[in-house]
């Protein structure tokens, strides 16, 4: 039988019910066994000015999926350092999960409008199935590429950055974060 694992990698900074919604639409519609969340070391695309250490961005991780079995960390773009390609990510991927598996890297539309800017996106399109979910202002264009899938459902409308500016001025988060990584926040005094 063929194992059906999503991937869904992102800064995670912090992660949120965003995260979140967007991962179980994902394994719910596609009847997945399991989705991997895949912190980034640092995204060669986006370059953040201000990364919060891995340390802590997997540890909010933990605090989200440890009451969810279908959820898993995995660590290996952290591990091995340097710019994150999710080329390098898939194939170390693949290398690590038993065979026979397919693999369905999860995507915003947002992520997804700059696909043909990856490094080796070809490669990717080999290695996985993409699954996007529709983001508010960004249109989704896959024509150009096989192995599209389009969920259903759209992604919220949340951002890591939307949830730094806010956690900064003092907002409560109670609706965009689960406690326990509100709490983990608060007591490391992170984004203030």
């Amino acid at each position: 039988m063929i194992q059906k694992i999503g991937i869904l990698g992102g800064t995670f900074d912090p992660i949120h019910l965003g995260h979140f919604v967007l991962a179980q639409k994902a394994y719910e519609e596609l009847n997945l066994d399991k989705v991997v969340l895949v912190p980034a070391n640092y995204p060669w695309l986006k370059k953040p000015l201000r990364l919060t250490d891995s340390f802590h961005r997997i540890n909010m991780i933990n605090l989200l999926i440890k009451n969810y079995s279908w959820l898993e960390l995995s660590n290996i773009d952290i591990l091995r350092g340097g710019n994150t390609y999710t080329k390098d990510t898939l194939e170390e991927l693949k290398n690590i999960f038993p065979l026979p598996t397919k693999m369905y890297l999860i995507l915003g539309s947002d992520n997804f409008h700059d696909f043909h800017k990856w490094k080796n996106y070809e490669r990717i399109l080999e290695l996985a199935n993409i699954v996007i979910a529709k983001r508010p202002n960004f249109e989704i264009n896959s024509n150009d590429f096989q192995n599209i899938k389009v969920l259903n459902s759209s992604m919220l409308d949340i951002s890591s950055t939307i949830v730094r500016e806010k956690i900064k001025k003092g907002f409560s988060m109670n609706k965009l974060i689960p406690l326990e990584v509100i709490n983990y926040i608060n007591n490391n005094k992170l984004y203030t």
